[in-house]
């Protein structure tokens, strides 16, 4: 993987009118996750599709994906099968990733949950 090659891979583009449910669905996930920000989460949550900025992906690929690719021997040894990062995208295309996801956790999460409801 090339941080410059994404671009033949590119499927399709969401339409406007395709935009509005997925940021929807979006809004409700959020706002389930955090409750205390839901004012927050409505007024950011972009009303119009915008489609994001080919060297922006090159960046993300090249500084976030590739870098993690690369240690995946070790990740898999410290038992990350699976995770995802979250990250935000400043205006200046800057990338500040805030977390790393390991849906074991929410697995393990649910699970007391259940058990405390018991």
């Amino acid at each position: 993987m090339k941080s410059t090659n994404h671009r033949k891979y590119h499927k399709q583009t969401i339409k406007q009118d395709a935009y509005i449910p997925t940021a929807i669905e979006r809004i409700k996930f959020l706002v389930g996750e955090y409750p205390e920000r839901k004012n927050e989460i409505i007024e950011k949550m972009p009303k119009n599709y915008s489609m994001i900025q080919p060297q922006l992906i090159e960046n993300l690929i090249e500084s976030v994906l590739v870098p993690m690719y690369l240690k995946k021997g070790e990740l898999l040894k410290d038992g990350l099968e699976r995770f995802d990062i979250e990250l935000n995208v400043l205006k200046n295309g800057r990338l500040i990733p805030f977390e790393i996801c390991r849906p074991e956790r929410f697995i393990i999460k649910n699970k007391k949950k259940e058990e405390e409801a018991r």
